[in-house]
């Protein structure tokens, strides 16, 4: 199993967080890989087989050849049969309406066959990315097409990108009251804004990011103290930290800890 980040080029980086590759041979049973929400959009090329994908694990919905998928509101499973060949492009939680200017909450908890929003034009960079002779074309070759793309368009920037920045720096720990200050915008204003431009509600997207920096550290730590992680979350208790837990994942944190499904506990680089 192959899975590898590569950075966009400058120009790039406010809108998308990353490029990444995963290859994956066939397995020889069902592969499942279970993934906590990350606060993050993407736009995913299925250069070989494709996979299924369900938020249990009773129904599976096979994803299109390329798709694009807005913010998860809870955890979800990946079933895998076949061999995998994936290019991805992980968008900052804004960078998606930049690029197609579509109100995202039609992409949030879903799936969606990428020719149907973006047109054939995104089937021909299937095929171009298929045909590359190596990672580093194929990853050119997208830093390429998105540049032509975003850099074109009219700047439609505003006070909520920056807010949504001022989200990520901090994990999420952050009032409504601090983030709207220093905003131009009426209150009302800003909540239609966020949520056209994010797909969920300001407060909500800062539970996401709050949930998806704990996983992030739950699984790099070989020990842990789980007081520290209620502290670090800006919890104001340990059954507030697990109502959470149950909420996004359907299972109690130290279930998910010992689980060895967890998707970055099975992508090694």
């Amino acid at each position: 199993m192959v899975y590898r980040k590569f950075m966009p080029s400058l120009a790039l980086r406010p809108y998308i967080e990353c490029f990444y590759l995963w290859q994956q041979p066939t397995p020889t049973a069902p592969l499942l890989v279970r993934s906590p929400p990350t606060g993050y959009a993407a736009l995913v090329f299925n250069l070989g087989e494709t996979y299924e994908t369900g938020l249990e694990t009773v129904h599976w919905d096979r994803t299109p050849r390329v798709f694009l998928t807005g913010q998860a509101t809870q955890g979800y499973h990946l079933r895998v049969t076949n061999s995998l060949d994936i290019v991805g492009v992980v968008f900052r939680p804004t960078g998606l309406y930049h690029l197609l200017r579509q109100p995202m909450r039609g992409l949030t908890d879903r799936r969606v066959d990428a020719s149907l929003v973006m047109g054939p034009r995104i089937m021909e960079l299937w095929k171009q990315l298929g045909e590359c002779p190596d990672v580093a074309h194929r990853m050119a070759l997208l830093d390429q097409v998105l540049q032509q793309q975003l850099l074109t368009l009219p700047l439609a920037w505003d006070a909520v990108d920056g807010i949504v920045d001022e989200i990520i720096s901090c994990h999420g720990l952050a009032s409504m009251q601090h983030l709207l200050a220093d905003c131009a915008l009426s209150p009302r204003q800003f909540q239609r804004k966020f949520q056209a431009k994010v797909g969920v509600s300001a407060k909500f997207y800062c539970k996401l990011r709050r949930f998806g920096h704990i996983c992030q550290y739950l699984i790099r730590q070989e020990v842990i103290d789980w007081q520290e992680v209620v502290w670090m979350g800006g919890y104001y208790d340990q059954s507030h930290f697990i109502k959470d837990f149950l909420a996004f994942m359907k299972e109690n944190p130290t279930a998910y800890y010992h689980s060895p499904q967890e998707v970055a506990n099975l992508l090694e680089t």
